[in-house]
């Protein structure tokens, strides 16, 4: 089993926005633009998607606005697995750190998990506050 764990910076946002972004169904889709069914209540089910990428899971551990842990379950046929979710957040002069530790990914979809987190989920998030702010 393959461990991806990377730290990111999400220049222009908070730590609050950056919680939300994770937990509140708006602000979910705001940047995703995706539905979702998410908060931050723990035990809570949650129901996600990611360009296509659709995830299950289940809220273990939350203190907002500065972690959150979850367990996540991929349900598509060619990304069937389950696995679990940490995230932390920090603030910085200029925006939010957000440190990812992704554990339980089976070693061959270890390309598609740095892809996901990259491009579709952090990639995303910092294009949306980025672009947020010159409005």
């Amino acid at each position: 089993m393959y461990i991806f764990k990377r730290d990111y910076q999400v220049n222009d946002a908070t730590l609050e926005e950056i919680w939300e972004a994770f937990t509140n169904e708006d602000a979910f889709e705001a940047w995703n633009g995706e539905n979702a069914q998410i908060d931050d209540e723990v035990g809570r089910k949650l129901r996600m998607e990611f360009d296509g990428v659709r995830v299950w899971g289940e809220n273990i551990t939350t203190r907002r606005p500065e972690f959150l842990s979850q367990q996540w379950e991929f349900i598509d046929e060619d990304w069937k697995f389950k696995s679990m979710v940490t995230l932390r957040f920090s603030e910085f002069s200029s925006g939010v750190y957000v440190q990812v530790l992704h554990e339980d990914v089976p070693d061959e979809r270890k390309d598609e998990v740095e892809e996901l987190w990259r491009e579709k989920i952090i990639g995303k998030l910092q294009t949306y506050f980025r672009n947020k702010e010159k409005k």
